[in-house]
């Protein structure tokens, strides 16, 4: 028997398969000239080699699944605008911005290869400045055009960041 099936009757290995495995004892010539392995090395052969360096993340990249640019209603796109003009006037200069530290979270559309394909982000952080273009939370740099919403539960003199319509932050 062959591990299941039956010998073939003219098997060309039969005689060496029928011998069964050497066995070498501590002092056999063979086994002098040919020491076992340690495990240690034996592991080393047998551990994982990514030999296409970066192959798997690229793989992985195409696992994320893309969605198409949402077109913002003008009431939103209203209420995004007074948002980042308040985050304006809070973070105007850097020692305002330090002073009121505002802590923020920022959805924001992060297109792929194709600029109507991509996936919506959220970062959280402090706002460190609002420029013309862009809006800086830490170490994140954000096109403005590209925000889809801005979140905060933050209070200034004990008013919510983003309640009435005519708070003022100077």
């Amino acid at each position: 028997m062959i591990g299941s099936m039956a010998m073939p009757a003219d098997f060309p290995y039969k005689d060496i398969f029928l011998k069964g495995q050497p066995v070498h004892t501590r002092l056999d010539p063979f086994r002098i000239r040919h020491p076992s392995m340690d495990l240690l090395r034996r592991a080393k052969i047998f551990a994982p080699f990514d030999a296409l360096k970066g192959f798997n993340e690229a793989i992985s990249e195409k696992e994320v699944l893309y969605s198409s640019r949402r077109e913002l209603s003008e009431g939103e796109k209203e209420a995004l605008n007074r948002r980042i003009a308040i985050l304006y006037r809070l973070t105007a200069s850097g020692p305002k911005a330090r002073k009121n530290s505002v802590t923020v979270s920022v959805t924001y559309f992060l297109p792929c290869g194709e600029a109507s394909r991509g996936q919506y982000i959220t970062v959280s952080g402090i706002v460190q400045k609002v420029g013309i273009t862009t809006i800086r939370i830490d170490e994140t740099v954000i096109p403005l055009t590209d925000i889809a919403a801005v979140e905060s539960d933050w209070e200034y003199e004990g008013r919510p960041v983003f309640g009435a319509d005519e708070w003022d932050a100077s």
